[in-house]
């Protein structure tokens, strides 16, 4: 089972994927970092490099389907929407 948190920036995606995911038993994944992870990069300098926030939504979104985690993780709902195709396929 994958369970997805979903929300504006600052709501406690993160507070409560972390909880959540330690009282199920589950593997916790935060899409900002492993974005950072996987570009070496933090998100800061990220959005500077992609310039516009759609191309760092996609670029965002392509993490997605390399890690897609078995279990619970944290996106922001733009994220989720940009990779949704590509996750869903699978």
């Amino acid at each position: 089972m994958r369970i997805f948190l979903v929300g504006v920036a600052c709501v406690g995606k993160t507070t409560i994927g972390r909880r959540l995911a330690a009282r199920l038993g589950y593997s916790f994944f935060d899409l900002d970092e492993e974005v950072e992870k996987f570009y070496s990069a933090s998100i800061e300098r990220l959005q500077k490099r992609f310039a516009t926030r759609e191309a760092f939504r996609k670029k965002s979104a392509l993490v997605i389907t390399y890690w897609a985690p078995e279990n619970g993780s944290a996106l922001g709902s733009q994220a989720l929407l940009a990779a949704a195709s590509q996750f869903l396929s699978r």
